[in-house]
Parts: C-alpha cells; sequence; structure tokens
C-alpha cells in the first residue's frame, strides 16, 4: 500500500518558509507525582511504531515516481522526548511552550516533539509541538491522548515501507490516469472552490498599526471560562461557543484599537473549518480551509448584539464553504513558494486581521502517563502579517482560549487575555449565569 502526501500536506511543508514555522502543539499540565522523560519515552515505545500520526515520515521518491509518500518510521524518542525545568508560574510555562513551538523539526524524522518539563512543585507539564503536514489540531490532539493514555492504541495497517521503485512508478500513473477520468469531478471542485471565494470576497480587511509583519517570536497567553455557561449565553442570541469566542476576539482588538486611537472598525477573521467526509477513521486528516467572518470591535455596542451579527454572518458562510476550496488552493500556495513568493505573499496580504481556531476536545480527558490532567492548553503561531492568533479548546466543563501575538503586540498581550475573559464572562451571563473565572498568562 502506497500512502502519498496529500495536496494539502505537500502544501504545508511548502508553506513552511518561516519566520514562523507551520506546527501545532499543545501544553498537558498534570498533577503530581512527577513524570519523567525516562518514563514518558518508556511508555510511548511500543505505541508510537503503530501510530499514523507519529510513526511516519515524509518520503522523495525518484524522479517520475510521483508525489513523497507517506512511510513508517520508528522514531529515535532520545531525540523526540526531551526533558526541561520549568518554573510553577503559567507565564514561564508558556514562554517554555513558545521556545519549544519555534525551534524546527528535522525533515528527515517523523514531524513531531515533545518536552517533559518539570517544576518544583512536583507537577509535570507536555509540550507537543508537530508540523501541521503531519494531521489538523483535531487529529493530532486525538492521536497524542491516544498515545500517551491508559489504554492501548487501536491496532493501524500501515503502510509497507520500502516500496520498489517499479511499484511507485505503477501506482504514480495508475494515479495519473484517474485524475484524467475524473477531469469532470476536478471541473466541479474549481466551480465550488471559485463561488466559495466569490462569497467571501467584499472589501478589504481594514488596516491597523498591529498588522504588519511579524518576527520570529511569539507570546503566548490564556483565558479560560465555564463552558456551559458561555454555551447557554450563547444559545440565548442564537449562537455558537466559536461565534462566542470571536465576539470575546473582537472585544479585545476593539479595546487594543482605542489604545491606539484608531478608528472601530469591523475586523475580518478567518476561521479553520476541517473538512472530514472522504477519509474514513483510520486515515491522518489534514484538509483544513477557512471562513472569512466580519467581527466588530465597536466595545460600546453590547456583546449580545455582536454576538447576533457575528452568528448571522458565520451561519451565511458555512453555507457557502466548500471542501473543494483548500483542495484547490493548495497547489496554488506551493506555486508560490516555489518561486520564493510564499512568504512576502503572507506578510503583505489584505484578507485577514486576526485568525481563530476552536478544536471540540473529549468531554472527560482521561489520566495521562498514569497522572490527572489538570488542564489542557492549545497553542498555534502567528502567520505573516496577522499579529493574533487564538484557539479554544473545549473539554469537559472548561473552555481554554490561547492567544498567540506578535512582538508588535506584546506589550498589550495581557490586557487582550484578560479582555477575552471578561468579554466570555459577559456571554454568560446573558443566560442568568454569573459565575466568575480565572486568568491566567
Amino acid at each position: 500500500m502506497v500512502e502519498r502526501l496529500s495536496g494539502t500536506d505537500l502544501a504545508e511543508l511548502a508553506l513552511d518558509v518561516g519566520p514562523q514555522p507551520r506546527v501545532v502543539g499543545a501544553v498537558v499540565e498534570l498533577a503530581p507525582p512527577r513524570v519523567t522523560a525516562e518514563q514518558v519515552r518508556a511508555l510511548l515505545a511500543d505505541r508510537v511504531s503503530g501510530s499514523r500520526v507519529l510513526g511516519r515520515r515524509a518520503v522523495r521518491v525518484p524522479r517520475g515516481c510521483g508525489r513523497p509518500v507517506w512511510a513508517p518510521a520508528v522514531p529515535d524518542l532520545d531525540a523526540h522526548v526531551r526533558a526541561a525545568s520549568c518554573d510553577d508560574g503559567d507565564r514561564a510555562l508558556l514562554a517554555l511552550a513558545a521556545r519549544a513551538m519555534i525551534a524546527r523539526l528535522p525533515r528527515g524524522r517523523p514531524l513531531w516533539r515533545l518536552v517533559v518539563a518539570d517544576r518544583p512543585s512536583g507537577s509535570t507539564a507536555l509540550i507537543w509541538v508537530s508540523h501541521h503536514a503531519v494531521a489538523d489540531g483535531p487529529t493530532t490532539l486525538h492521536a497524542v491522548l491516544e498515545a500517551l493514555g491508559a489504554d492501548e492504541p487501536a491496532p493501524v495497517r500501515a503502510a509497507r515501507w520500502p516500496v520498489e521503485r517499479g511499484e511507485l512508478a505503477r501506482d504514480a500513473r495508475a494515479s495519473r490516469v484517474r485524475a484524467v477520468r475524473r477531469w469532470r469531478v476536478g471541473l466541479g471542485m474549481l466551480r465550488e472552490a471559485e463561488r466559495d471565494l466569490r462569497g467571501a470576497s467584499g472589501p478589504h480587511a481594514p488596516a491597523t498599526s498591529f498588522n504588519r509583519p511579524s518576527g520570529p517570536g511569539m507570546r503566548f497567553v490564556v483565558a479560560r471560562a465555564p463552558l456551559a455557561e458561555v454555551r447557554s449565553g450563547a444559545a440565548a442570541c442564537g449562537a455558537t461557543v466559536n461565534d462566542a469566542v470571536l465576539c470575546a476576539v473582537g472585544r479585545a482588538l476593539g479595546e487594543e484599537l482605542e489604545r491606539r486611537d484608531e478608528p472601530r472598525v469591523d475586523l475580518v477573521a478567518t476561521v479553520a473549518a476541517t473538512f472530514r467526509a472522504r477519509h474514513g477513521a483510520a486515515r491522518p486528516r489534514n484538509e483544513v480551509g477557512g471562513l472569512l467572518v466580519p467581527v466588530p470591535t465597536d466595545v460600546r455596542v453590547h456583546a449580545s448584539s455582536r454576538l447576533r451579527a457575528i452568528a448571522d454572518e458565520t451561519r451565511r458562510r458555512k453555507e457557502l464553504a466548500s471542501p473543494a476550496t483548500p483542495v484547490v488552493m493548495a497547489p496554488v500556495l506551493r506555486a508560490l513558494a516555489t518561486v520564493g513568493l510564499v512568504r512576502r505573499f503572507f506578510a503583505r496580504q489584505t484578507m485577514v486581521n486576526v485568525a481563530v481556531t476552536r478544536l471540540p476536545g473529549p468531554g472527560a480527558v482521561p489520566p495521562l502517563c498514569g497522572r490527572e490532567v489538570r488542564a489542557i492548553v492549545p497553542l498555534s503561531p502567528i502567520v505573516g502579517n496577522v499579529p493574533v492568533t487564538a484557539v479554544a479548546l473545549s473539554t469537559g466543563d472548561d473552555l481554554v482560549v490561547s492567544l498567540c501575538v506578535g512582538d508588535v503586540l506584546w506589550p498589550s498581550s495581557d490586557a487582550l487575555a484578560a479582555a477575552v475573559q471578561d468579554e466570555l464572562a459577559t456571554i454568560g451571563a446573558l443566560a442568568g449565569n454569573r459565575r466568575g473565572s480565572t486568568l491566567v498568562g
């Protein structure tokens, strides 16, 4: 069985030209007693080789044999799992996570790393980082929880390797024949993508003083809220938790515009949408598109009104969105990378002000490495001239929103997190539930 990299996989690798890496990550905080890197390596030793996410690497093939393939690989756990020490404060942990995200992942190995950080209190933090080419965020999160959990991962049918050149060439020819025979499908996808992009078109994202090319650094801050309250408050306005997160990020950036004496304008957010219809459960998925959603920032307007406007717009955009769009756009972005223009494209784009993603987590997080999980914080870097990336993760009754900010917003990072948290509390109160929440970061 030959498993080729998809067009999206190849695009993610091609787009990894800096200054920010194309990775996803998470911080998992474990209760005492401390877990060592040696214990984690021992747990993973019999598991990663059977993982379709953790136990494979991208391999080039000879000319004429088609796209690169995913080949099984046994990771060098001494290199992939690293030990570190970290102070007990959340700020120190998030700074360590930022450094782990920035460090490049060697292309010749499976594209992931795990930092095991011991803390003076006796607890442990696991910092996970993997390349976006491996899989999308939800798929990767599931693979990590499965690999570090108590239950043995379900066996999967791994691709055979090595594969003879003749077999690769025959598979490549068969793929080309199938592509020619399915030209009507390809034409239909082009039409779907054209309708999707036309529906997303409109005025460019407004220019602000914080939309400028970012350097290689990043900083994370985190806000939390009770999930049930946010869901109930959003539902009272005909909205979802995703809409509530957009509303909260809009308020935070609206306050930043006020601090800078800039006009209160509707910003444009790209909202990640994962399309999952084509593959079976065993295949790592990586088909991620984006919805462009206007986000009001005028803090003089009540949260309920802003939330309703966002909900109406996201419903409209979801009706227009097509899974064909990321498939069609992938070769376009790869072409830009080939001619050396992709970095300039992202640094000068005028369509997006902020990126927002929500990952639905498990209702109950099982113990990992034999320890209770205290918290999971999702991580995603900024891209190009978009200075803020917000990632929300819901697990149990907790909603965690991490903000990754570029250097232009570092002085305001704590204020941004506080505004997001205050707005989520305000939305939760719309349903008559007024329990408070705690800020970390």
